[in-house]
């Protein structure tokens, strides 16, 4: 498989006619970039809080959490599809505003092919002050490399 992706890649660097460089910064122009999608989420981080402060409201007894959300970003930079993919709070008015919010994102418009995230993780976590419940609402599973989240915000993902 890997040579055949040597192959591949040589055939596309033949036909463009430039090295491994050129060829790097071409693919990377050709989707949407880790600080494209950072940069979109967290401009609604505030709209994120506000879910979870009415989660907690009708769910008193809850803990913080972290929910994985799949998401596609057309060409024109509108959210096309969102769906929750793992989430510990087992509340459908929680997870629908979350996909709500993901379909209301926009990116920039760029020529470039259809992008689909699969799981972007959007952490909860209970305001200062406040103490998780002596049960803890069950966990999604650890993901590597994925940060735990902290009570200074009540959205984070990707940081």
């Amino acid at each position: 498989m890997r040579r055949l992706a040597r192959v591949l890649a040589a055939g596309l660097l033949a036909l463009a006619g430039t090295g491994p460089v050129a060829a790097q910064d071409d693919i990377l122009a050709m989707t949407r970039t880790k600080e494209e999608i950072q940069a979109a989420i967290g401009a609604d981080r505030a709209a994120f809080g506000r879910l979870f402060m009415d989660y907690l409201r009708r769910q008193p007894r809850a803990s913080s959490g972290r929910m994985l959300v799949s998401f596609t970003v057309a060409p024109d930079g509108q959210v096309s599809e969102a769906a929750i993919v793992a989430s510990p709070f087992a509340d459908a008015p929680l997870e629908a505003g979350v996909v709500a919010q993901f379909q209301r994102l926009r990116f920039q418009a760029r020529e470039v092919p259809v992008f689909t995230h699969p799981g972007f993780p959007v952490y909860f976590a209970l305001p200062q002050g406040k103490v998780a419940p002596p049960v803890a609402a069950p966990a999604a599973k650890d993901i590597p490399g994925v940060p735990a989240p902290t009570p200074q915000s009540p959205v984070r993902g990707w940081e």
